[in-house]
């Protein structure tokens, strides 16, 4: 869990002075898609966006060690989420998970290290 917040943390210094409002409703965009999936209970279309958000972060480094990097973790947290929080997010109707992106997206929105370093903590652990 360490290395993912390094690897976190990099991504977000480089990415944070070239995020603008497009990249904003780009993440929004994505963030609808999610919270109607959620809303109709689509455990594979939940997965597929939660992805899309973070992987839209991440090509926006252009560094394709990391998108090579990210395609291969991806499979884990997709795993991971079907096996061990599935059941957790399905009982509160995916209210953690709708909050949890809400709360990152409005963070990122800042553009401000210290701002997102706490929330982004709670969410990747």
């Amino acid at each position: 869990m360490l290395s993912e917040f390094f690897w976190n943390l990099f991504l977000f210094k480089k990415i944070l002075p070239l995020l603008g409002e497009a990249h904003f409703t780009q993440l929004e965009k994505i963030l609808n898609e999610l919270y109607q999936a959620c809303r109709q209970r689509e455990i594979e279309v939940i997965v597929e966006k939660d992805l899309e958000f973070h992987e839209y972060l991440v090509s926006l480094t252009g560094e394709p060690y990391l998108i090579t990097l990210w395609k291969s973790v991806s499979s884990r947290i997709v795993f991971h989420f079907m096996t061990n929080t599935r059941e957790q997010h399905q009982a509160d109707n995916f209210t953690k998970l709708i909050n949890e992106h809400k709360e990152l997206l409005e963070a990122i929105k800042t553009k401000n290290w210290e701002h997102i370093e706490p929330i982004l903590k709670e969410h990747i652990y």
